[in-house]
């Protein structure tokens, strides 16, 4: 798998991940106090995305 494949499978799951938690959808899959939880993962995936494609861009 190339690098932009994984950059974009990356912040792709990143935003799913987001939606989820942000539209309330997230409570079909887990308890209602795992929201902070997923709100943190959420942010953490994307950030590793896009430091990793920044980090891509420069190069």
């Amino acid at each position: 798998m190339s690098r932009e494949a994984e950059n974009t499978l990356l912040l792709l799951v990143g935003v799913a991940t987001a939606m989820i938690a942000f539209t309330g959808a997230f409570t079909r899959y887990v308890k209602d106090s795992m929201l902070p939880w997923l709100v943190v993962s959420a942010v953490v995936i994307l950030g590793l995305a896009l430091v990793s494609i920044a980090v891509d861009v420069r190069r």
